[in-house]
């Protein structure tokens, strides 16, 4: 999508759809700072284990699950049955609302301030890798929410952020209204690395973990080409 384009869709929402505060109604912003403060309050990080998806204190993978799941670690920042983190989300994802994603850089920033032992080791030693989208649906929306979110999570963690190291090679159907098995039989062979891995410890960052089917097979991926530990990072986590 062009600058021109995008911007001339943009002043179009604008006057066909002008902001207004998604909680109070007030004009201007889609959340006023008197409801983000509010939301900063309410909204509570999750740390649960990437299978079968029980609550724990760390992320790990259970060892239960541990054989059996690529992912070695899933955390999100927020719960998206919080109303106002849902209809941000949609926002961003369906209406195509990019600037939400500076409200979610706030509440990122709020849980690395909140987590200061977050990392297990030097931040040196991770990379932060968004979930691709595929070129059709990149051109249709104009921009990767993952790719929006994984910047404020490089800038707040201090981690590199590589942007090409994962592709979407095959465009799937969306994974809305499929079952987890579904879901998972339509990404075999979605994903590939597209060059050498230079660092073992690798940071998937999505917008929102639903089954963990993407992410899951993201990891498997990854793993297959050399990473040695690979955690999950959500903006939201849908229970």
């Amino acid at each position: 999508m062009s600058d021109f384009f995008k911007k001339t869709v943009n002043f179009l929402k604008d006057v066909l759809f002008p902001k207004h505060c998604l909680e109070c109604g007030q004009e201007g912003e889609w959340i006023c700072q008197k409801c983000l403060k509010i939301l900063r309050l309410v909204v509570k990080p999750q740390f649960f284990c990437p299978r079968c998806y029980k609550d724990n204190f760390s992320g790990r993978v259970c060892p239960d699950c541990q054989p059996y799941s690529p992912l070695d670690r899933a955390v999100a920042a927020v719960q998206y049955e919080e109303r106002l983190v849902s209809q941000l989300v949609k926002l961003l994802k369906y209406n195509y609302v990019e600037e939400v994603g500076a409200i979610f850089g706030r509440l990122i920033e709020d849980f690395v301030r909140q987590n200061p032992t977050f990392l297990s080791a030097p931040a040196e030693e991770y990379l932060i890798v968004p979930v691709p989208l595929h070129r059709r649906r990149y051109v249709w929306r104009g921009f990767n929410q993952a790719e929006i979110l994984a910047r404020y999570w490089s800038d707040a963690l201090k981690i590199e952020l590589d942007s090409r190291l994962l592709a979407r090679q095959r465009h799937t159907r969306t994974q809305v209204g499929l079952t987890g098995e579904q879901r998972r039989k339509n990404l075999v062979g979605a994903f590939a690395v597209k060059k050498p891995l230079l660092k073992a410890k690798i940071i998937l960052v999505d917008d929102v973990f639903t089954t963990g089917s993407t992410l899951q097979e993201c990891a498997r991926v990854l793993k297959s080409a050399g990473a040695q530990e690979v955690w999950e990072l959500t903006l939201a986590r849908e229970r």
